[in-house]
C-alpha cells in the first residue's frame, strides 16, 4: 500500500495510507497532503468527500 506525505496542523510531517488520509481530511486534522501533481491544501484545493455524505438515496449495497 502506498504512503502519502501529509503535514499536520502543528507543522509535523508524516506519511499515511489512503484510508487514514480520508479520516484526517474529514477530521480537519491536516493542513496539506501530497498528490502526484504536488501539494494539496485542505480547505483550499478540491479534495474528495466521503461517499456516504454525497449519496442521499436508499442503501442498495449488500452488507455482509
Amino acid at each position: 500500500m502506498q504512503s502519502i506525505p501529509i503535514v499536520y496542523e502543528d507543522g509535523m510531517m508524516d506519511q499515511v495510507d489512503p484510508r487514514s488520509l480520508q479520516v484526517l481530511i474529514e477530521g480537519d486534522m491536516i493542513v496539506k497532503f501530497r498528490r502526484k501533481g504536488g501539494w494539496v491544501y485542505v480547505g483550499v484545493d478540491p479534495v474528495r468527500k466521503s461517499r456516504r455524505e454525497n449519496y442521499r438515496g436508499p442503501e442498495r449495497r449488500r452488507l455482509n
